[in-house]
């Protein structure tokens, strides 16, 4: 499914209406109306307060008002500005509160600073909050009386449903300039804005219900829309095929390059992914230093052993062994528990330029790359693939400082993308796969049972062992994000978020 921003969403709704022919009121209209049942269907509301902006966001909520009068639940309605200067749509469906349907709704106008005591007392005595003061219009941080009311709604138990989007959340970036409302639940319009999946402004969402209010599909789906989010139907649709009469060579073969003697199980967990994700063939290739305690842990990987230095870790002479085994290899992945050893950087950069297949590399591989990523570059014009997995640290090493990396990850990821020629999985609470071609997607499975070591390394496995099927690079960064997500919330109804282990997961 496509993701948007503020302003591809505004283009969308000025497309439906000029290139189309759809009113611009029968669309809020449409939205009042849906806004509405759900009202009903979600919170069962017989008193509810609705909070208006005097932008479209509150013209909705005059909609959804009249719609609830239409079906005897009589709503309170504050409108958070004179109504003399509404305007369009806004002004022509307040007007027809005031007219037609004072009965049932009983309207308050021009609140402002100093008068908050009726929005006060009506926000403790509802039974559902609706929010309609700015919703994806923020274009700086809310003050005044917007601001107040904010507050205000944040101060009381009341469940809140936000229309479109929490207001005082970006809805291009889910960056909170101030304070933004703290909803149960959003219904947005059309498709998922970005705002709403990336943090911090997701956990200001609540349950997202998307609603299509009268948009055509091929404005939905059109693919100069870059963002994507993959939801249930579409991870099915890139499960690789298994036949009956298939057997292990079809499904390739993953060879992992890691392991050291600080961190002999990282390697095996890498493993493990690929594996429980399909891969038809497991290679492990470690330091002979921890050769031992590594091979037999699971007799379905093969373990190849190659010289260690006095750390514990590869010295360069590995490379002899295992240049050969990754030249056999559908794709190798490097990097899962190497450790920071002197010539790590010569060892990477070697691989790198004599490696012609998909390579993944990950964790301290990561490390010796931010300072000299030429490989990366050569890579990308021998066209040969490479998928690269930083969390926000280690792409922070890269040139970027890690407060602009949380400020604007999907940037931070395409930018990789673009620059080195690879796919980039870009991990955090909300990670952010990217493409060469700027296509990018958000993935929102998971939580915080994954905040624990060797999570990073089973995701490099699903990764590895979804690509040795045929998976395309990019897909297999967006469906690995997807699964490993999924685990962890399968594994955590079990164990509870504590509890979770990289292996169990």
């Amino acid at each position: 499914m496509k993701v948007t921003n503020s302003e591809q969403m505004r283009e969308i709704d000025r497309q439906t209406i000029d290139r189309f022919g759809v009113p611009s009121i029968t669309l809020m209209e449409n939205a009042g109306a849906e806004i509405s049942e759900i009202t009903i269907s979600e919170f069962n509301t017989t008193k509810p307060v609705i909070i208006c902006g005097r932008g479209g966001n509150g013209g909705d909520g005059f909609v959804c008002a009249r719609h609830l009068a239409m079906r005897g639940i009589q709503s309170k309605v504050f409108l958070l500005s004179n109504s003399e200067y509404l305007k369009g749509n806004p002004k022509i469906n307040f007007g027809i509160l005031t007219k037609g349907f004072s009965g049932m709704v009983e309207l308050h106008a021009g609140i402002n600073d100093s008068n908050m005591t009726e929005l006060s007392h009506a926000v403790q005595e509802s039974d559902l909050i609706i929010d309609a003061i700015i919703g994806t219009g923020l274009s700086k941080s809310p003050v005044g009386v917007s601001a107040q009311a904010i507050e205000l709604v944040n101060s009381v138990r009341t469940p809140v449903l936000s229309i479109d989007m929490p207001s005082g959340v970006d809805g291009s970036t889910g960056q909170i300039p101030g304070i933004a409302v703290n909803a149960d639940l959003t219904c947005t319009f059309g498709l998922p804005k970005i705002g709403q999946l990336l943090s911090p402004g997701a956990k200001f969402v609540g349950r997202l219900i998307l609603v299509n209010v009268g948009f055509p599909d091929v404005l939905l789906d059109d693919p100069a829309i870059l963002g994507n989010v993959l939801t249930d139907t579409d991870a099915r649709s890139l499960i690789p095929f298994r036949s009956d009469s298939s057997h292990k060579g079809n499904f390739g073969s993953v060879l992992i390059i890691g392991g050291s003697s600080g961190y002999p199980g990282a390697p095996l967990l890498t493993g493990l992914g690929a594996m429980k994700t399909g891969a038809g063939i497991m290679r492990l290739v470690v330091p002979d230093s921890i050769f031992p305690s590594v091979a037999g842990r699971y007799p379905e990987m093969i373990v190849n052993s190659a010289p260690s230095n006095e750390e514990g870790a590869f010295s360069i002479s590995a490379l002899d062994t295992i240049i050969p085994l990754a030249t056999k290899s559908t794709v190798t992945i490097v990097g899962p528990g190497l450790s920071r050893f002197d010539g790590l950087k010569q060892f990477i950069s070697e691989l790198m330029t004599k490696v012609d297949g998909t390579l993944i590399i990950d964790a301290d591989a990561l490390f010796a790359l931010a300072t000299s990523p030429q490989g990366l570059h050569l890579r990308a014009e021998h066209g040969w693939n490479t998928v690269i997995t930083p969390h926000m640290g280690e792409a922070s090493r890269f040139g970027s400082t890690a407060y602009d990396i949380t400020k604007d990850p999907i940037s931070t990821a395409v930018r990789f993308s673009q620059r080195f020629g690879t796919v980039t999985v870009l991990k955090s609470s909300r990670s952010v796969i990217a493409s060469p071609s700027g296509q990018y997607s958000i993935n929102i499975t998971g939580n915080s049972s994954l905040s624990k070591g060797g999570s990073g390394d089973v995701l490099a496995g699903i990764i590895g062992g979804l690509i040795a099927q045929g998976v395309p690079a990019y897909d297999a960064g967006v469906l690995g994000s997807y699964l490993l997500g999924k685990a962890g919330e399968k594994v955590a109804e079990l164990s509870g978020l504590h509890g979770v282990l990289s292996s169990e997961v």
